[in-house]
């Protein structure tokens, strides 16, 4: 669900959509892992970006969990999937990746410490370009991703969220100090790399 802000810099008067990043997680077992990448996501893009996360933001009584995951994952401008033991074990999770699929959506699966890609199901494994941030630049490289999707410069240092996650690179050596390379945005979407 899409919040509208308006922009008092917007001179035609139209209302602003703030671009929604959707995080999709094991509720039972990665909830914690959830709220990292969501508290981060809201600092790194100052606010400018919604995060949904159904641990934390809930699904209001009375309310069909389906419609308001479905909602949302048809508002998202990209959703994160979230894959670790539990994660892909979750229904849940099946059901958002094919639901956000089978609309064309952007899917970026992050593969978290404790799985290895070879555990990951089909058709995840098959069809989607799997990030294992426990790699070198792989975490930057996503966020780097999930940057264009919502047409923002992250403005936060990756080693926050990797002291969050508890991820230790299994690379020795690590550029950047730990700071994200994500691409700067210029006219039309098209944009040049900054640390």
């Amino acid at each position: 669900m899409k919040r509208v802000d308006m922009n008092n810099d917007n001179q035609s008067g139209e209302a602003e959509k703030r671009k929604l990043v959707f995080i999709s997680h094991s509720a039972n077992h990665d909830a914690e892992k959830a709220k990292c990448f969501q508290d981060f996501f809201l600092k790194a893009y100052k606010g400018k970006v919604d995060v949904f996360v159904s641990t934390t933001d809930g699904i209001a009584c009375g309310n069909s969990p389906q419609q308001t995951l479905e909602k949302n994952l048809i508002s998202a401008d990209v959703i994160v999937v979230l894959l670790t033991p539990a994660g892909i074990k979750s229904d849940w999770i099946t059901f958002e990746v094919g639901f956000v699929a089978g609309h064309k959506g952007k899917i970026i699966p992050l593969l978290l410490k404790g799985l290895s890609l070879e555990n990951v199901q089909k058709p995840i494994r098959d069809f989607f370009q799997i990030k294992d941030i426990t790699k070198e630049n792989a975490l930057a490289e996503a966020i780097a991703e999930i940057s264009l999707a919502v047409n923002d410069v992250c403005r936060a240092d990756l080693s926050i969220l990797k002291n969050n996650l508890n991820i230790e690179e299994k690379e020795a050596e690590k550029s950047h100090s730990g700071v994200a390379l994500v691409p700067a945005l210029g006219s039309r979407g098209r944009g040049r790399w900054i640390p």
